[in-house]
């Protein structure tokens, strides 16, 4: 299975969840304008949908897969397909 995110609702979702916890570091409440919480749904429902086409071995593969990964970024091992995980208290 072949996942796409043709409406570019991932990044919408992360700039929406960093906004907000930028928000928090500067004593704010934790809120999503309405762009955001559109993105936010739409991703969830979308992840909602994949779970129950896929079987729960295949969904833990997938989890143990991706918890490797985070491990091996955060302690330097990156690919230069990686994402970059940064501290946001450090960027405001």
């Amino acid at each position: 299975m072949q996942v796409e995110d043709r409406d570019d609702l991932l990044t919408d979702a992360l700039a929406a969840l960093t906004a907000a916890g930028l928000r928090h570091f500067d004593g704010e409440p934790i809120r999503l304008d309405a762009h955001g919480m559109h993105a936010v749904r739409a991703l969830l429902e979308d992840y909602s949908d994949l779970i129950d086409q896929l079987p729960a071995r295949t969904m833990v593969r997938v989890h143990r897969l991706t918890k490797q990964r985070i491990q091996a970024i955060a302690s330097g091992r990156q690919r230069p397909h990686d994402v970059k995980i940064i501290d946001l208290r450090q960027t405001a």
